[in-house]
Protein backbone atom coordinates (compact mmCIF):
# COMPACT_ATOMS: atom_id res chain seq x y z
CA UNK A 1 0.00 0.00 0.00
CA UNK A 2 2.82 2.42 0.88
CA UNK A 3 4.56 1.67 -2.40
CA UNK A 4 1.37 2.34 -4.34
CA UNK A 5 0.80 5.60 -2.47
CA UNK A 6 4.35 6.78 -3.20
CA UNK A 7 3.99 5.83 -6.86
CA UNK A 8 0.72 7.79 -7.09
CA UNK A 9 2.26 10.87 -5.43
CA UNK A 10 5.26 10.76 -7.79
CA UNK A 11 3.04 10.31 -10.84
CA UNK A 12 0.84 13.23 -9.79
CA UNK A 13 3.92 15.41 -9.19
CA UNK A 14 5.30 14.62 -12.65
CA UNK A 15 1.91 15.35 -14.18
CA UNK A 16 1.67 18.67 -12.31
CA UNK A 17 5.06 19.72 -13.69
CA UNK A 18 4.08 18.63 -17.19
CA UNK A 19 0.77 20.50 -16.95
CA UNK A 20 2.62 23.82 -16.67
CA UNK A 21 4.79 23.33 -19.72
CA UNK A 22 3.92 24.77 -23.08
CA UNK A 23 2.71 22.31 -25.70
CA UNK A 24 5.55 21.76 -28.18
CA UNK A 25 5.49 23.12 -31.72
CA UNK A 26 4.86 20.65 -34.50
CA UNK A 27 2.50 17.74 -33.93
CA UNK A 28 1.78 17.08 -30.22
CA UNK A 29 0.48 13.58 -29.47
CA UNK A 30 -2.52 13.03 -27.25
CA UNK A 31 -4.22 9.87 -26.00
CA UNK A 32 -7.73 11.22 -25.43
CA UNK A 33 -10.45 8.77 -24.51
CA UNK A 34 -13.05 7.53 -22.11
CA UNK A 35 -11.63 5.88 -19.03
CA UNK A 36 -11.00 2.13 -18.85
CA UNK A 37 -10.69 1.52 -22.59
CA UNK A 38 -7.04 0.45 -23.00
CA UNK A 39 -5.45 3.89 -23.21
CA UNK A 40 -2.60 2.98 -20.85
CA UNK A 41 -1.27 0.30 -23.21
CA UNK A 42 -1.15 2.66 -26.18
CA UNK A 43 0.35 5.46 -24.08
CA UNK A 44 3.12 3.14 -22.87
CA UNK A 45 3.82 1.98 -26.42
CA UNK A 46 4.14 5.55 -27.71
CA UNK A 47 6.34 6.66 -24.82
CA UNK A 48 8.58 3.63 -25.15
CA UNK A 49 9.01 4.58 -28.81
CA UNK A 50 10.33 7.98 -27.68
CA UNK A 51 7.22 10.16 -28.07
CA UNK A 52 6.00 12.78 -25.60
CA UNK A 53 2.38 11.86 -24.96
CA UNK A 54 -0.43 13.76 -23.23
CA UNK A 55 -3.08 11.45 -21.80
CA UNK A 56 -6.48 12.83 -20.79
CA UNK A 57 -10.08 11.74 -20.33
CA UNK A 58 -12.10 14.90 -19.74
CA UNK A 59 -11.08 18.35 -21.02
CA UNK A 60 -14.49 19.78 -21.94
CA UNK A 61 -15.20 22.49 -19.31
CA UNK A 62 -18.92 21.75 -18.90
CA UNK A 63 -18.51 17.97 -18.61
CA UNK A 64 -15.54 18.45 -16.27
CA UNK A 65 -17.73 20.64 -14.06
CA UNK A 66 -20.51 18.02 -14.04
CA UNK A 67 -18.15 15.32 -12.85
CA UNK A 68 -16.74 17.63 -10.19
CA UNK A 69 -20.25 18.30 -8.91
CA UNK A 70 -21.10 14.60 -8.89
CA UNK A 71 -17.92 13.88 -6.93
CA UNK A 72 -18.54 16.69 -4.45
CA UNK A 73 -21.90 15.13 -3.61
CA UNK A 74 -20.10 11.98 -2.54
CA UNK A 75 -17.83 14.00 -0.24
CA UNK A 76 -14.66 13.58 -2.31
CA UNK A 77 -12.33 16.16 -3.76
CA UNK A 78 -11.90 16.24 -7.57
CA UNK A 79 -9.72 13.41 -8.79
CA UNK A 80 -6.47 14.14 -10.60
CA UNK A 81 -7.83 13.22 -14.05
CA UNK A 82 -10.31 16.09 -13.81
CA UNK A 83 -7.74 18.62 -12.62
CA UNK A 84 -5.26 17.43 -15.25
CA UNK A 85 -7.90 17.72 -17.95
CA UNK A 86 -8.82 21.25 -16.89
CA UNK A 87 -5.17 22.34 -16.98
CA UNK A 88 -4.54 20.69 -20.34
CA UNK A 89 -7.52 22.49 -21.90
CA UNK A 90 -5.88 25.83 -21.03
CA UNK A 91 -2.62 24.70 -22.63
CA UNK A 92 -4.45 23.45 -25.71
CA UNK A 93 -6.19 26.80 -26.12
CA UNK A 94 -2.83 28.60 -25.92
CA UNK A 95 -1.30 26.20 -28.46
CA UNK A 96 -4.18 26.80 -30.87
CA UNK A 97 -3.97 30.57 -30.48
CA UNK A 98 -0.22 30.54 -31.12
CA UNK A 99 -0.59 28.11 -34.06
CA UNK A 100 -3.28 30.15 -35.79
CA UNK A 101 -1.61 33.51 -35.14
CA UNK A 102 1.69 32.31 -36.58
CA UNK A 103 -0.11 30.38 -39.36
CA UNK A 104 1.79 27.25 -38.37
CA UNK A 105 0.93 23.85 -39.86
CA UNK A 106 1.32 21.68 -36.77
CA UNK A 107 -1.55 19.32 -36.02
CA UNK A 108 -2.55 17.61 -32.81
CA UNK A 109 -2.37 13.82 -33.21
CA UNK A 110 -5.10 12.06 -31.22
CA UNK A 111 -5.58 8.42 -30.29
CA UNK A 112 -9.00 7.48 -28.95
CA UNK A 113 -10.96 4.27 -28.36
CA UNK A 114 -14.33 2.59 -28.24
CA UNK A 115 -15.02 -0.47 -26.10
CA UNK A 116 -17.81 -2.74 -24.89
CA UNK A 117 -19.74 -0.19 -22.77
CA UNK A 118 -20.68 -2.61 -20.01
CA UNK A 119 -17.04 -3.60 -19.61
CA UNK A 120 -16.17 0.11 -19.21
CA UNK A 121 -18.90 0.60 -16.63
CA UNK A 122 -17.90 -2.43 -14.55
CA UNK A 123 -14.19 -1.56 -14.58
CA UNK A 124 -14.68 2.07 -13.55
CA UNK A 125 -17.32 1.07 -11.00
CA UNK A 126 -14.83 -1.28 -9.35
CA UNK A 127 -11.96 1.22 -9.36
CA UNK A 128 -14.04 4.08 -7.97
CA UNK A 129 -15.27 1.95 -5.08
CA UNK A 130 -11.99 0.41 -3.98
CA UNK A 131 -9.63 3.33 -4.64
CA UNK A 132 -11.79 6.33 -3.81
CA UNK A 133 -14.82 5.13 -1.85
CA UNK A 134 -13.61 2.52 0.68
CA UNK A 135 -16.25 3.70 3.19
CA UNK A 136 -18.96 2.63 0.75
CA UNK A 137 -17.38 -0.81 0.46
CA UNK A 138 -17.33 -1.10 4.25
CA UNK A 139 -20.80 0.28 5.04
CA UNK A 140 -22.56 -1.65 2.26
CA UNK A 141 -20.68 -4.89 2.86
CA UNK A 142 -19.23 -5.00 -0.65
CA UNK A 143 -16.24 -7.11 0.29
CA UNK A 144 -17.40 -10.21 -1.57
CA UNK A 145 -18.24 -10.93 -5.19
CA UNK A 146 -21.92 -11.72 -4.71
CA UNK A 147 -22.76 -8.51 -2.85
CA UNK A 148 -20.77 -6.46 -5.36
CA UNK A 149 -22.68 -8.06 -8.25
CA UNK A 150 -25.99 -7.13 -6.66
CA UNK A 151 -24.86 -3.55 -6.03
CA UNK A 152 -23.62 -3.15 -9.61
CA UNK A 153 -26.96 -4.35 -10.91
CA UNK A 154 -28.72 -1.70 -8.82
CA UNK A 155 -26.34 0.98 -10.09
CA UNK A 156 -26.79 -0.10 -13.71
CA UNK A 157 -30.57 -0.09 -13.44
CA UNK A 158 -30.50 3.36 -11.84
CA UNK A 159 -28.26 4.62 -14.64
CA UNK A 160 -30.62 3.33 -17.33
CA UNK A 161 -33.70 4.73 -15.63
CA UNK A 162 -31.81 7.97 -14.93
CA UNK A 163 -32.84 8.26 -11.31
CA UNK A 164 -31.16 7.75 -7.95
CA UNK A 165 -31.39 9.63 -4.68
CA UNK A 166 -28.10 8.16 -3.47
CA UNK A 167 -25.23 10.43 -4.66
CA UNK A 168 -22.72 7.56 -4.80
CA UNK A 169 -25.00 5.42 -6.94
CA UNK A 170 -25.81 8.45 -9.08
CA UNK A 171 -22.13 9.15 -9.72
CA UNK A 172 -21.26 5.53 -10.51
CA UNK A 173 -24.31 5.30 -12.72
CA UNK A 174 -23.14 8.36 -14.64
CA UNK A 175 -19.87 6.58 -15.37
CA UNK A 176 -21.80 3.62 -16.67
CA UNK A 177 -23.65 5.74 -19.23
CA UNK A 178 -20.60 7.75 -20.33
CA UNK A 179 -20.33 6.18 -23.83
CA UNK A 180 -23.71 7.78 -24.62
CA UNK A 181 -22.26 11.25 -24.62
CA UNK A 182 -18.43 11.14 -24.54
CA UNK A 183 -18.00 11.42 -28.31
CA UNK A 184 -20.36 14.40 -28.41
CA UNK A 185 -19.31 16.17 -25.21
CA UNK A 186 -15.58 15.62 -25.62
CA UNK A 187 -14.28 14.71 -29.08
CA UNK A 188 -16.86 16.68 -31.04
CA UNK A 189 -17.00 19.75 -28.79
CA UNK A 190 -13.26 20.09 -28.13
CA UNK A 191 -11.76 18.80 -31.39
CA UNK A 192 -14.50 19.35 -33.95
CA UNK A 193 -14.51 15.67 -34.91
CA UNK A 194 -17.89 13.93 -35.13
CA UNK A 195 -17.06 10.23 -35.40
CA UNK A 196 -20.74 9.29 -35.53
CA UNK A 197 -21.26 11.26 -38.75
CA UNK A 198 -18.62 9.29 -40.65
CA UNK A 199 -18.85 5.57 -41.41
CA UNK A 200 -16.56 3.49 -39.21
CA UNK A 201 -14.68 0.62 -40.93
CA UNK A 202 -15.87 -2.17 -38.62
CA UNK A 203 -13.82 -4.89 -40.29
CA UNK A 204 -10.60 -2.86 -40.10
CA UNK A 205 -11.10 -2.14 -36.41
CA UNK A 206 -9.99 1.50 -36.59
CA UNK A 207 -10.81 4.70 -38.44
CA UNK A 208 -8.98 7.94 -39.29
CA UNK A 209 -10.67 11.31 -38.82
CA UNK A 210 -9.56 14.87 -39.67
CA UNK A 211 -10.44 18.04 -37.79
CA UNK A 212 -9.47 21.68 -38.30
CA UNK A 213 -6.16 21.39 -36.44
CA UNK A 214 -6.03 17.72 -35.49
CA UNK A 215 -5.98 14.18 -36.85
CA UNK A 216 -7.49 11.33 -34.86
CA UNK A 217 -7.43 7.57 -35.00
CA UNK A 218 -10.26 5.75 -33.24
CA UNK A 219 -9.46 2.14 -32.32
CA UNK A 220 -11.76 -0.59 -31.09
CA UNK A 221 -10.13 -1.89 -27.92
CA UNK A 222 -10.86 -5.51 -28.79
CA UNK A 223 -8.78 -5.00 -31.97
CA UNK A 224 -5.95 -3.13 -30.24
CA UNK A 225 -3.33 -5.87 -30.47
CA UNK A 226 -4.05 -6.34 -34.18
CA UNK A 227 -4.16 -2.74 -35.42
CA UNK A 228 -2.41 -0.45 -32.90
CA UNK A 229 1.06 -0.49 -34.49
CA UNK A 230 -0.29 0.28 -37.97
CA UNK A 231 -2.51 3.03 -36.58
CA UNK A 232 0.46 4.61 -34.78
CA UNK A 233 2.49 4.51 -38.00
CA UNK A 234 -0.28 6.25 -39.95
CA UNK A 235 -0.63 9.06 -37.42
CA UNK A 236 2.99 9.61 -36.38
CA UNK A 237 5.00 8.32 -39.34
CA UNK A 238 6.86 5.86 -37.12
CA UNK A 239 5.90 2.26 -36.40
CA UNK A 240 6.95 0.85 -32.98
CA UNK A 241 8.42 -2.63 -32.93
CA UNK A 242 5.92 -3.98 -30.42
CA UNK A 243 2.90 -3.15 -28.29
CA UNK A 244 3.72 -2.52 -24.62
CA UNK A 245 0.76 -4.07 -22.86
CA UNK A 246 -0.06 -2.59 -19.49
CA UNK A 247 -2.58 -3.76 -16.93
CA UNK A 248 -2.62 -1.34 -14.03
CA UNK A 249 -5.10 -3.38 -12.01
CA UNK A 250 -2.85 -6.46 -12.21
CA UNK A 251 -0.57 -4.69 -9.71
CA UNK A 252 -3.31 -4.07 -7.13
CA UNK A 253 -4.32 -6.30 -4.21
CA UNK A 254 -7.87 -6.52 -5.61
CA UNK A 255 -6.83 -8.06 -8.94
CA UNK A 256 -8.19 -11.55 -8.18
CA UNK A 257 -11.36 -10.08 -6.75
CA UNK A 258 -11.92 -8.06 -9.93
CA UNK A 259 -11.08 -11.01 -12.18
CA UNK A 260 -13.64 -13.14 -10.38
CA UNK A 261 -16.22 -10.38 -10.70
CA UNK A 262 -15.72 -10.06 -14.47
CA UNK A 263 -15.67 -13.81 -15.07
CA UNK A 264 -18.86 -14.52 -13.12
CA UNK A 265 -20.96 -11.38 -13.57
CA UNK A 266 -24.40 -12.42 -14.71
CA UNK A 267 -27.07 -9.79 -15.28
CA UNK A 268 -30.76 -10.22 -16.19
CA UNK A 269 -31.28 -10.47 -19.93
CA UNK A 270 -33.83 -7.65 -19.89
CA UNK A 271 -31.37 -5.33 -18.11
CA UNK A 272 -28.55 -6.14 -20.52
CA UNK A 273 -30.90 -5.59 -23.44
CA UNK A 274 -31.83 -2.16 -22.10
CA UNK A 275 -28.19 -1.21 -21.67
CA UNK A 276 -27.21 -2.26 -25.20
CA UNK A 277 -30.17 -0.50 -26.79
CA UNK A 278 -27.88 2.37 -27.75
CA UNK A 279 -27.88 3.47 -31.42
CA UNK A 280 -24.19 4.42 -31.43
CA UNK A 281 -23.19 0.78 -30.82
CA UNK A 282 -24.32 -0.15 -34.33
CA UNK A 283 -21.89 2.42 -35.68
CA UNK A 284 -18.86 0.51 -34.37
CA UNK A 285 -20.05 -3.10 -34.04
CA UNK A 286 -22.10 -5.42 -36.24
CA UNK A 287 -25.20 -7.20 -34.97
CA UNK A 288 -23.36 -10.46 -34.24
CA UNK A 289 -20.74 -8.66 -32.14
CA UNK A 290 -23.36 -6.79 -30.12
CA UNK A 291 -25.26 -10.01 -29.54
CA UNK A 292 -22.04 -11.70 -28.36
CA UNK A 293 -21.43 -8.90 -25.82
CA UNK A 294 -24.98 -9.24 -24.52
CA UNK A 295 -24.66 -13.02 -24.18
CA UNK A 296 -21.40 -12.62 -22.31
CA UNK A 297 -22.92 -10.47 -19.57
CA UNK A 298 -26.11 -12.55 -19.41
CA UNK A 299 -24.01 -15.76 -19.35
CA UNK A 300 -26.03 -17.21 -22.19
CA UNK A 301 -24.13 -20.08 -23.93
Amino acid sequence: MLKQACYRILANLNQTIENHRVLPNGDPIMVYSMRKVGSTTLTSTLRTAGHIVYKHHCIDPSLNAEFRLALSRTGFKPQHWLTDGENFRKRLDKWRLKRDKAQETGRLKIFTFVKDPLAIALSDFFMQLFEFMPHVVATRGLDNVDSLKQYFQIVLQAAIENHSADPVTHYLGKLGTMPHFWFDRELKMTMGIDVLETAFPIEAGYGIYRGHDCDAVLIRTDKLSEVALDAIAILTGNKPTSLIEKNIRAKTPQREFYRSLVNTMSLPTTLVGQFYNQPWLNHFYNEAEIEAMMKKWSRIP
